[in-house]
């Protein structure tokens, strides 16, 4: 697994929030727990086949639990062997620090990003590129997709449990998607029902989270959005790995059997 290491960078001061939100979102696990280089990376390399930029939830670099390492085994046993590039978009600072950051400071760690993500397209212009963002590391992604040179697309994008606002327009980002973006969302994700009303949405707007309601379709009736497929959770998948809960969409069992598949294009 590659890491593309951001400056450590305080983003906003995120002042006094109420502790038990704060516990909650750490035993839900927006973190990861890899103790990861210091020096930055250039990205993926160009020798392997394919590639999968993934972006952690708020938190990432903690040593709690490490969500990153399970989605990739999962991708691993259903036979990828592409580059796993783990962005680090963190503040380094904690959960409450990563998903209060100014969007600025988010918006400044997905044009890192998408320069990457650039130049793995440019050493490598036929492989396919997948984009995944998990919690507030949806933000990001959408963000980092946003930013993207009007010629250069990715192939898939992964949005799981996004605590980005329902309403935001996913227009641009998708333009940037060659074949298909999948939106996760459960009525069951309980970090997201109990956070949001009292933290706001990861693009700091006190609406609804697209993890829990979906994301809504613009007005304009963008053509960019046939490219998007919801998953709600429903008990079926259940038995495939995921239980509804918010960070369990990440489970190795629901990404070998269900997940991977889609967003490898299998």
């Amino acid at each position: 697994m590659t890491t593309l290491k951001n400056s450590i960078n305080a983003g906003r001061a995120h002042g006094p929030v109420i502790c038990a939100i704060a516990f909650t979102f750490l035993i839900a696990g927006c973190s990861n727990q890899n103790d990861r280089a210091k020096g930055k990376t250039a990205g993926a390399t160009a020798s392997r086949s394919r590639a999968v930029f993934y972006f952690d939830g708020s938190g990432g670099g903690d040593s709690l639990i490490n969500w990153a390492d399970r989605f990739e085994k999962g991708l691993r046993e259903i036979g990828f062997d592409g580059e796993f590039v783990n962005v680090d978009w963190q503040t380094g600072w904690g959960v409450l620090a990563d998903h209060e950051s100014q969007q600025s400071y988010k918006r400044a760690e997905a044009r890192k990003a998408a320069s990457a993500i650039e130049a793995y397209r440019q050493r490598n212009p036929y492989s396919p590129i997948t984009v995944v963002g998990l919690s507030a590391g949806t933000a990001v992604a959408i963000y980092a997709l946003e930013e993207l040179p009007s010629n250069v697309r990715v192939d898939r994008v992964g949005l799981l449990s996004p605590s980005i606002a329902s309403a935001y327009d996913l227009s641009e980002a998708l333009q940037h998607v060659r074949v298909s973006a999948i939106a996760t969302m459960s009525e069951k994700d309980d970090v997201l029902d109990l956070a949001t009303p009292l933290l706001k949405t990861t693009d700091d707007r006190s609406v609804r989270a697209a993890g829990v309601h979906g994301f809504e379709r613009p007005s304009n009736r963008s053509t960019q959005y046939g490219k998007l497929q919801t998953i709600e959770w429903n008990p079926g998948l259940e038995p495939l790995g995921w239980d509804g809960s918010h960070t369990g969409v990440t489970d190795e069992a629901f990404v070998r059997s269900y997940l991977g598949p889609r967003l490898l294009g299998r």
